[in-house]
């Protein structure tokens, strides 16, 4: 009765031996094949496989690199900031060159005819010399031939002139006990024109009010109605007043220098060696003195007393040839002391002393100098 019966659904299953699979070779569960196709199988592989073989970059690498970044930046900007530094300075340092240059030139321009040579101003009542302190203001100290503070210069138009500061002396204005100070110099100012009266009483002019020191509580030079002996100064060395240097004063020569037989002669009052004494009288356009005649040498004499000069006598280039600074032999009248010259090798450089006896000695002696010069 049930021999052919068909069971519902059979057709749909499909045959039996479908059902009966052989399990998966990874596992003891029958392996089924999805319905469905991947949609763009091959692309995703493609992407799978791109990913694989191309990393992605740390995080930490790219950090690194931002800082590099940034350390080279900074190392840029303080490089061009040294740059601009050293061309700072360096044309900090051409400006002072420039104005160094502008000051010597300046300088030789009065050495050469507006000023007269250097000279210290000379209190005979306190025994020191006018010296420049902290830059401008003025007061006294003893008496230092080396000391640029303490030296001075006339200038044309009445003025004096430090050397150390390259400034002028002069007074803020024409009133008693005032100080006296440098200021930038001014031809036309008159608080800065100076001249003397009674022989050595220095004043400003047009006032009677006088270069004073009068140990006041501060020490310094002031102007002063008193006409004492605080208030006469000569030229340091000399009884000479320190206007008798003035440009003002009247002479074929330059102020400090003095004249005789169309000839000028400086008589210094600092002392060094002989080869130094030779630069200087060259930087002054002169050499050291050469006597050529009996008149010239009695004017030495009488000139120098009692002090010894170096004269511009040498055999330095051959013992016992003596010559003159010019390269002229020494010939004619010689003015040699007893048993002069006696040095030898030891002495070869010739000097000028009281009485006007020359004498050899040794050429790095410091003494002081003659120079001369055609007027």
């Amino acid at each position: 009765m049930y021999g052919n019966v068909v069971l519902s659904g059979q057709d749909e299953l499909g045959p039996a031996s479908d059902l009966e699979r052989p399990p998966s070779v990874d596992s003891d569960i029958y392996e089924e094949e999805s319905v469905y196709e991947p949609i763009h199988s091959f692309e995703v592989a493609e992407k799978k496989n791109h990913n694989e073989k191309t990393p992605r970059i740390p995080a930490r690498r790219s950090k690194k690199k931002r800082v590099l970044f940034v350390v080279l930046s900074a190392l840029l900007a303080l490089s061009l900031l040294l740059i601009f530094l050293l061309l700072g300075f360096g044309f900090m340092k051409y400006s002072a060159l420039t104005a160094e240059l502008q000051a010597v030139t300046s300088e030789n321009s009065y050495l050469r005819g507006d000023a007269s040579s250097t000279f210290q101003m000379f209190n005979e009542d306190h025994e020191k010399c006018a010296e420049v302190k902290h830059f401008r203001d003025m007061t006294v100290a003893p008496c230092d031939i080396n000391s640029t503070e303490q030296q001075f210069q006339w200038l044309s138009g009445g003025r004096l002139l430090s050397v150390a500061t390259r400034l002028c002396v002069g007074v803020p204005n024409k009133s008693t006990r005032l100080p006296v100070r440098l200021y930038p110099c001014n031809a036309q100012s008159e608080l800065q024109q100076w001249g003397c009266t009674n022989g050595t009483l220095l004043g400003i002019q047009g006032a009677d009010l006088y270069f004073n020191y009068g140990n006041n509580r501060h020490m310094l030079v002031m102007l002063y109605t008193g006409t004492g002996p605080w208030s006469r100064w000569v030229i340091h060395g000399t009884h000479d007043s320190v206007c008798s240097w003035s440009c003002e004063v009247s002479s074929p020569c330059q102020r400090g220098w003095t004249f005789f037989q169309d000839h000028c002669y400086y008589f210094s009052y600092s002392a060094d060696s002989w080869d130094a004494a030779s630069r200087w009288c060259l930087s002054q356009a002169s050499l050291l003195v050469t006597i050529n005649s009996k008149e010239e040498q009695v004017y030495l004499a009488d000139a120098i007393r009692p002090r010894t000069f170096w004269l511009g006598l040498t055999d330095v280039k051959s013992e016992a040839a003596w010559e003159w600074a010019d390269e002229s032999s020494l010939s004619g009248t010689r003015y040699w002391g007893t048993n002069e010259p006696d040095g030898l090798r030891e002495e070869n450089c010739a000097s000028i002393g009281d009485g006007g006896t020359w004498r050899d000695g040794p050429c790095l002696e410091r003494l002081p100098w003659i120079c001369e010069r055609k007027a």
